[in-house]
């Protein structure tokens, strides 16, 4: 419990901070909201100032961040400049699809890579580990747009096996949608496909650490079968790297769902922060950052717990320090 609370006063401070540093970023933006709402109109001085004070853009930059924070910590994160919607209902339409793009495409890689990291670093320099290597060396050199372009050219335009853009099976989940996985198995291989070619090659590198070690050579002269040796120990001690990618990359996950949203017309949480930044809604944009910083910091703070469970050693010397 001494080793969960520091790592939740640790989530604190860091989100403080960056809705502090975001909040003051977004508003130092170039432009005007109020010319984004009024149009033609912006040019009357009188109706540009009055949205302003009716926005409260007309106040310190201080004073409306705390007015922001003291309702964002009762769920109030604000109202649309521009759809005159709450911002947590146009967030709430939006994340599900996208939470389920990041979720498959991270489930995606960790199924894939794990087993190709493993069986490059069991026979290193074989045939599997050269072809693999290039391939992943391929997939890392890629672009995540590049990569989008060419499936749908492939699978959907030429193969017509898959949809291209916007044309997934929804079903509704509260507010929001998520589409089938099949569906939208384009969007997810897009996102995927770096994130594995990273780890992969990560856990070989790991891996081929590992079983240089004394005690993995002790359980080798003890006849235990090579599988177990690998599966049971040397993979454990060779994922923590691995944990903590994995943990990190929903920042990678994140700006690449942006991009693949919009490539696959997909109306989630890339697409409602593209549009509002064209928009200059700063309180969508402001929400949707404040969104990924909470899912950022609380994963990373899992994955700290996740040491814990993988090595008693590290919740004792975090106990002891």
């Amino acid at each position: 419990m001494r080793f969960v609370l520091q790592r939740l006063g640790r989530l604190v401070s860091v989100l403080l901070a960056v809705t502090a540093l975001s909040f003051l970023l977004i508003n130092l933006l170039p432009g005007d909201p109020t010319v984004a709402i009024l149009g033609p109109a912006a040019g009357d001085p009188v109706a540009s100032a009055t949205l302003r004070k009716d926005l409260g853009l007309d106040r310190p930059l201080p004073v409306r961040y705390v007015r922001w924070l003291g309702r964002a910590l009762r769920g109030d994160l604000g109202t649309s400049y521009a759809t005159h919607q709450s911002v947590v209902s146009s967030i709430s339409e939006r994340l599900p699809l996208t939470v389920e793009l990041m979720v498959l495409a991270e489930l995606l890689a960790l199924a894939i890579a794990v087993p190709v990291g493993v069986a490059a670093a069991h026979h290193p320099g074989g045939w599997f580990d050269r072809v693999s290597g290039s391939v992943l060396f391929g997939l890392l050199a890629l672009p995540a747009f590049m990569l989008g372009v060419l499936l749908i050219y492939v699978f959907a335009v030429k193969l017509r096996w898959l949809p291209a853009t916007g044309e997934a099976t929804w079903f509704h989940v509260g507010r929001g949608v998520i589409a089938t996985p099949i569906s939208v198995l384009l969007p997810i291989i897009t996102l995927a496909a770096g994130q594995l070619a990273a780890f992969a090659r990560l856990l070989r590198s790991e891996m081929l650490q590992t079983l240089r070690s004394e005690f993995i050579l002790v359980a080798k002269g003890k006849g235990i079968s090579e599988r177990r040796v690998l599966v049971r120990h040397a993979l454990r001690p060779s994922s923590f790297s691995l944990v903590t990618v994995a943990g990190i990359s929903i920042g990678a996950l994140v700006g690449g769902a942006v991009i693949v949203e919009r490539m696959f017309a997909l109306p989630g949480m890339g697409q409602l922060l593209v549009t509002s930044i064209y928009k200059r809604d700063y309180l969508v944009v402001q929400g949707g950052v404040v969104l990924v910083s909470v899912a950022f910091v609380a994963t990373n703070v899992i994955v700290d717990l996740l040491y814990a469970v993988l090595d008693p050693r590290v919740r004792r010397g975090a106990l002891t320090s």
